[in-house]
């Protein structure tokens, strides 16, 4: 009796044990499956495409131009559109860490008739880390030819809505998102103004790499835009013959655009003989150039009777660190008309020593210019200070009564 009393007891303990078990396990299933707290794509890029409309009607080899408002509560790297599931374009950001909000404009020409979906994706990051936005999309109808087009384009509210005109024969750049437009083909350079998405500017030279593109907008204005990643260019370039952008000149950074009307600069160069200077204890290497004096009046007249006035400028610059065995380059820039004028190539310079240069503008208007003398402009010297290569001055011109 006491045997099988002993039995009962332990079979009982043991399916305690058992139940336990499966009670913990069931938990431990509970607690593995996740509750759904928040929408799939919470977090993501938006896309909101503000032009052409859903059933618009375009032509074989007509670029459609398509303009986009993105949107990211941390920045949106890039922005990709595809064309019938084939990715046609993508567009990157200036910005390493994107933009929380901007339009951008995305081209795609139709080589063949019939009906093309139109998708847009805006991107937030790089590689496995990327956040990809849902797509937006539209439906387009390619004709073969302009008689063929029946439905009436509704009003376009995309940004500047620019016209490429398939004949044009001029190179020119269409801005695809917006874009730093600098005095320079460099970053260091000064801004001029950003280029909104859908500007198109006359292209008029670029480097040899083509990083870089020298541009002139419809004010006259000149200067340089970056070209962009390769795969992710900011800038589009369209010409009518196909030719005029690959014949467009390469040149060595820093590259001398047209000169405007006003002012103009006709340079003449005085090289004095370097003096000694005390120099700073110094362990850059090669070099630290320094503009280190501008001379020339801050204001000035155009005498009465005349259309113009001539004066000279001359600038300083002086090596403060170790000697620099090797040429470097030197320009003025002239703002607001943004002219550039070469201001000669030296040779050598050695450490304190000081190297002078005049150069003669002519003002043919009343304005005020600023003038900035820039040493080592193709930055081929080493320096651990780059900040103090340049100098400025403003001028006042006006008219004598």
């Amino acid at each position: 009796m006491m045997i099988r009393l002993l039995r009962f007891t332990l079979l009982l303990a043991l399916m305690s044990v058992l139940v336990a078990c499966n009670l913990d396990a069931a938990n431990d299933n509970t607690r593995a499956t996740p509750s759904p707290t928040t929408p799939a794509n919470a977090g993501k890029p938006s896309v909101t495409i503000l032009s052409p409309q859903d059933g618009e009607e375009f032509v074989v080899n007509t670029p459609i131009l398509m303009s986009v408002q993105v949107t990211d509560t941390i920045g949106v790297t890039s922005v990709r559109l595809s064309a019938n599931n084939v990715n046609v374009r993508t567009v990157g950001s200036e910005s390493p860490t994107g933009e929380t909000s901007k339009q951008v404009l995305l081209d795609y020409t139709p080589r063949s008739a019939g009906e093309v979906v139109l998708s847009v994706t805006a991107v937030r990051g790089v590689g496995n880390s990327s956040v990809v936005s849902d797509p937006a999309e539209l439906r387009v109808i390619i004709r073969q030819t302009s008689v063929q087009i029946t439905a009436t384009p509704a009003p376009q509210t995309g940004p500047n809505n620019p016209v490429i005109n398939p004949n044009d024969p001029t190179c020119r750049a269409l801005v695809m998102t917006s874009l730093r437009l600098r005095r320079g083909p460099n970053t260091n350079f000064d801004v001029i103004r950003t280029l909104s998405a859908g500007e198109l500017l006359v292209v008029v030279a670029r480097l040899n790499d083509n990083s870089w593109w020298q541009l002139r907008d419809n004010n006259g204005t000149t200067g340089w835009v970056a070209r962009g990643p390769e795969n992710t260019p900011y800038i589009n370039l369209y010409d009518g013959t196909q030719q005029r952008c690959a014949n467009i000149p390469g040149q060595a950074a820093p590259a001398t655009p047209t000169p405007l009307a006003t002012p103009t600069v006709a340079p003449t160069f005085t090289s004095v003989v370097p003096t000694n200077t005390p120099a700073p204890t110094s362990t850059l290497s090669p070099g630290d150039l320094v503009v280190s004096n501008i001379t020339g009046p801050v204001a000035v007249t155009i005498p009465a009777g005349e259309t113009s006035v001539t004066v000279q400028y001359g600038v300083n610059i002086t090596n403060n660190g170790n000697a620099i065995n090797t040429q470097f380059s030197n320009t003025l820039f002239i703002l607001p008309t943004n002219t550039q004028q070469d201001l000669g190539v030296v040779g050598n310079l050695g450490a304190g020593q000081t190297i002078s240069l005049t150069v003669n503008v002519t003002f043919s208007s009343a304005n005020t210019y600023i003038l900035q003398f820039q040493a080592d402009t193709g930055n081929t010297i080493a320096e651990g200070n780059e900040v103090n290569n340049t100098g400025t001055i403003n001028v006042t011109v006006t008219n004598a009564p």
